[in-house]
């Protein structure tokens, strides 16, 4: 794998616009399914999924899953307190293998589902300083753990 981020954006544009060719443009959850396969068959990403944050009901609706099977929630609550700890580190992602001391509120509440379904990587996806949705990446499929270098491309999402 490239160690150049760059590439790694050209990439994801390049499966952006394929993504918006093979899926209905019209059909914004056929876009965002087709995007999430995509991203994961090219990080070679065994599961993962794509939530979208409702601030009115303060929380993250799935759009989108892979490898994550029928019992998994298809939404997970979010607190304002959660919503700030994202903003404040902006689209770094929070490694579940970091240890408990670094774990937020929310990867506690959702400790034993995530490492059930293999999730390794949480991903929020902030836009102009605000929470919009979040995404979920599982085990590679080489199985190795994501280190610093390989969650580089993960934040040019």
């Amino acid at each position: 794998m490239s160690e150049n981020p760059n590439k790694f954006v050209h990439t994801f544009a390049a499966l952006a616009d394929l993504g918006q060719e093979v899926a209905h443009t019209s059909n914004f959850q056929e876009m965002i399914r087709t995007s999430l396969h995509l991203l994961l068959g090219s990080l070679a990403i065994m599961r993962g999924g794509v939530a979208r944050y409702s601030r009115f009901g303060h929380e993250l609706n799935f759009l989108a899953m892979r490898g994550l099977g029928e019992d998994f929630p298809l939404s997970l609550s979010v607190t304002r307190d959660d919503e700030k700890e994202w903003q404040a580190n902006g689209l770094e992602p929070f490694d579940l293998d970091d240890g408990l001391n670094c774990l937020t509120p929310f990867l506690l509440r959702y400790k034993t589902i995530f490492e059930a379904k293999k999730i390794e990587l949480v991903v929020p996806l902030i836009v102009r300083d605000e929470l919009v949705g979040l995404i979920l990446l599982g085990e590679k499929a080489n199985g190795q753990p994501f280190t610093s270098r390989r969650r580089s491309p993960c934040r040019a999402m």
